[in-house]
């Protein structure tokens, strides 16, 4: 086997470093306006959080839902299972 790499680390998507740091549960910063306006969903195409009102400019990307629950912030792993092989 000479010649391979095996000590090659896979890399973690460029998606997953803003899901980890970005706020959620809080007023989206372009709709203070209006009403039921907590930051709830990531964007994973344009590595953002986003409101339930900035969907409609999101509805052909991936999303994913952040829940809250029992004021513990998550996601089910279900919704992740699929987000496992992406790449940047």
């Amino acid at each position: 086997m000479v010649g391979y790499a095996l000590s090659v680390v896979p890399q973690k998507p460029a998606w997953l470093e803003a899901l980890l740091t970005d706020q959620f549960f809080t007023p989206c910063s372009i709709h203070l306006e209006h009403k039921k306006n907590e930051v709830n969903i990531f964007c994973v195409d344009c590595s953002a959080s986003i409101c339930q009102h900035c969907l409609y400019s999101h509805r052909s990307h991936r999303l994913l839902q952040v829940i809250r629950k029992t004021l513990f912030e998550g996601m089910s792993t279900m919704m992740l299972f699929g987000f496992r092989t992406c790449r940047s």
